[in-house]
């Protein structure tokens, strides 16, 4: 796409979710409502390709449903795809509390501290290895054994009373 399509179908799909929204998942996002009329006919990112980059499928065909897959027509399927490693659909932020105490030589707690720390799931791999292939490449199948990075998002100190 052209960046001027590319903004154009951006655009297009802030109109579709102020018409559909608020969605309660991707897949709410991505497949059509079972209602009739407009909405009932595509997803939100589908009605905005349609509305956008797709707009100029050859007019020989029928309708839509005919020209589905056509050469030249892009599909929410390719954008998606493109998209997977860097979409997460479940929630990769938690939140992790931990508690210490101090104690002394008798075992008489002297200190107690509690924390907490929110921490969320990159789709970056630990330790990359893009020398042989592309980053893309390493995000869908990832040669480092370690997984994706961790990182800290926030971290506070509680007091008894937030326990």
């Amino acid at each position: 796409l052209k960046q001027t399509e590319v903004r154009e179908l951006a655009e297009a799909i802030v109109d579709e979710v102020e018409k559909r929204g608020p969605f309660l998942s991707m897949a709410d996002f991505v497949n059509r409502k079972l209602v009739t009329g407009e909405l009932g006919k595509t997803g939100a990112l589908q009605a905005a390709l349609d509305n956008t980059v797709n707009t100029n499928i050859d007019s020989d065909f029928a309708s839509d449903e005919q020209a589905a897959g056509f050469p030249g027509q892009l599909l929410q399927g390719d954008i998606l795809q493109a998209l997977a490693p860097r979409m997460t659909v479940r929630s990769d932020t938690f939140t992790i509390r931990a508690y210490g105490e101090s104690l002394d030589s008798t075992g008489k707690v002297i200190a107690r501290a509690w924390c907490e720390a929110r921490v969320q799931r990159f789709p970056d791999p630990v330790d990359p290895d893009v020398s042989g292939g592309s980053p893309l490449s390493e995000l869908a199948n990832p040669t480092s054994p370690y997984g994706r990075n961790f990182r800290i998002i926030s971290f506070r100190w509680l007091n008894p009373d937030e326990i």
